[in-house]
């Protein structure tokens, strides 16, 4: 783990083992615009140069062109060039397919009906715990031996054991369940609604399939998971408040010191949750608010052994006298405390005490690490450089979503649209897409009667009057919070055998299907109302109510 790349007496290990050469896994996780960041990996050009800069290979199988240029500058700076080599991300037995559903219901089908349609195991990546809890339960209840898989579940190995073993043979998971397995026999993958990401459901669909045989990969969305992911990516994961609290909470644990020794159980406090943590400390370092070096240990342990040769050492002997150390008693306290007993730089006083225990001179037991924070002269445009920071990742996230969305609508090649994506090799027709001609193997189906029948209700609520957003899914829900006027329509209750969520969801496939529309009141509200074809489609249903 790049963590480990923080710790003095692990480089000091793979120093003295010989690096014959640093490979970086996963490596998009280096660029802040990457679709997968992770902090910690903006240390590795400081440890790459501590190590001695041995040549770099670094690996992603998710990294457009832009990504791929920050990756250089974040490992090598402006001290080299890296040579890029860009292989065939095509995989012919990887066939890509995308379902469009109306509401969650037709949605729920989908899933049963193709999960129990394929031989061998499968993945469905859902959103949320609980939508995997949900989802599995279905499963079971029509005779999939299926399992939920999420952070928040104590037996996470027992149920990846029972799928490795073909005990279970789907698995409904959140995003973070594939990585580091490697079972080479999986048929199908499931996507329930949007990922975040192109390079996301790229890296998800690339866990199908890797012994070479035919694998079936299905996307199935509604029109009303784009607009529920900007939404998501619009609040963002950082905001000033969180960074505020950070940046307070280092102020504190530093006291008056401009260096000290944070723990980071005290960031992720702040922050709300470890990932968040880090990528504050890393965003406040780079605006220049803070500087962060190599960890340290939390509590130092020191003795001097009855034989060691250390004697003649003048710098070894001068410590021993400063510590108060003799081969018959151990010191031990806080690194800090000791630190603050010597003239040297953290780094620089645990080198000293892992060359002295390699010679046989001394006895040291190390434990716990805490992040080293310095704090720096605060620049005059940090606010404003921060808030820059968020609202660019802001619109990148949400770029991201407009991007799959494209991927599930494009009439194109759908491998050839990755590739496009990624930066391979372009390619017009693969003939193995939906959209290149593959057959699905169960039946295609859109709508259907009870669809229907659904939507006619809607459309013939509007056709009496026009209806706020919530207040038309509480008519036809029968919902009693439903206004009194709306509770004396004739299509009060219509839908009441649907969710909430379900009724709203079809409100907004009528609309993205151009039969009703938004309109917005002199006063600021806003009411739905039926366009032309709605108006049409509605005095054809008026007939067969």
């Amino acid at each position: 783990a790049p963590e480990r790349l923080r710790q003095i007496g692990f480089l000091r290990v793979l120093a003295q083992a010989g690096l014959a050469r640093l490979v970086i896994d996963e490596a998009h996780c280096v660029s802040v615009w990457g679709h997968d960041f992770r902090p910690d990996y903006l240390h590795l050009r400081q440890a790459h140069r501590d190590l001695g800069a041995p040549p770099v290979l670094a690996m992603t199988a998710t990294a457009p062109p832009r990504v791929r240029q920050d990756i250089e500058r974040q490992l090598l700076g402006t001290q080299g060039a890296m040579r890029v080599l860009v292989g065939d991300i095509f995989r012919p037995n990887l066939q890509l397919a995308v379902l469009r559903v109306r509401d969650d219901d037709e949605r729920i089908h989908r899933l049963v009906e193709l999960a129990g349609a394929q031989q061998g195991c499968g993945i469905v990546y859902a959103r949320s715990r609980r939508r995997c809890e949900e989802v599995a339960e279905v499963l079971r209840g029509q005779g999939i031996r299926a399992a939920h898989y999420h952070a928040g579940i104590d037996n996470r190995d027992e149920v990846q054991d029972r799928f490795m073993r073909g005990e279970v043979s789907v698995i409904v998971a959140t995003v973070a369940f594939g990585m580091g397995i490697d079972k080479r026999d999986i048929r199908f993958i499931l996507h329930d609604g949007l990922p975040n990401s192109v390079e996301g459901y790229y890296q998800e669909v690339g866990r199908a399939g890797r012994d070479g045989q035919h694998s079936l990969c299905v996307l199935i969305y509604g029109d009303y998971d784009e607009g529920s992911l900007l939404r998501l990516a619009g609040r963002g994961q950082m905001s000033l408040d969180t960074l505020r609290k950070v940046y307070g909470a280092i102020q504190q644990a530093t006291g008056p010191r401009a260096m000290g020794f944070v723990p980071l159980d005290v960031v992720t406090a702040a922050a709300g949750d470890s990932t968040t943590g880090r990528v504050a400390l890393s965003m406040l370092e780079q605006v220049g608010l803070l500087r962060r070096r190599y960890d340290a240990p939390r509590t130092v342990s020191l003795q001097v052994p009855r034989r060691n040769r250390g004697a003649d050492d003048p710098a070894f002997v001068d410590f021993v006298q400063h510590m108060g150390l003799d081969r018959q008693s151990a010191v031990a306290g806080e690194f800090g405390d000791l630190l603050a007993r010597t003239a040297m730089q953290p780094e620089e006083l645990e080198q000293w005490l892992l060359a002295w225990q390699a010679a046989g001179w001394l006895r040291v037991d190390l434990a716990g690490r805490d992040a080293v924070i310095e704090l720096l002269d605060p620049p005059a445009r940090a606010g404003s450089d921060l808030e820059r920071m968020i609202a660019d990742r802001t619109a990148l996230d949400q770029q991201r979503v407009r991007d799959i969305a494209d991927f599930a609508r494009t009439r194109h090649c759908r491998h050839g649209y990755l590739a496009d994506y990624l930066g391979g090799h372009r390619r017009r027709r693969c003939g193995v897409c939906d959209n290149c001609g593959a057959t699905l193997p169960v039946p295609a189906r859109r709508g259907g009667p009870d669809f229907d029948a659904q939507a006619r209700a809607a459309l013939l609520a509007l056709a009496e009057q026009a209806w706020g957003r919530r207040n038309l899914v509480r008519l036809l829900a029968g919902d009693p919070a439903a206004s009194e006027r709306a509770q004396q329509s004739s299509y009060y209750g219509a839908l009441r055998e649907r969710t909430s969520t379900a009724i709203g969801q079809l409100v907004e496939s009528l609309e993205a299907d151009g039969l009703i529309s938004a309109r917005e009141l002199d006063h600021g509200g806003v009411v739905l109302e039926l366009t032309s074809r709605g108006r049409s489609e509605s005095a054809r249903g008026k007939g067969r109510r």
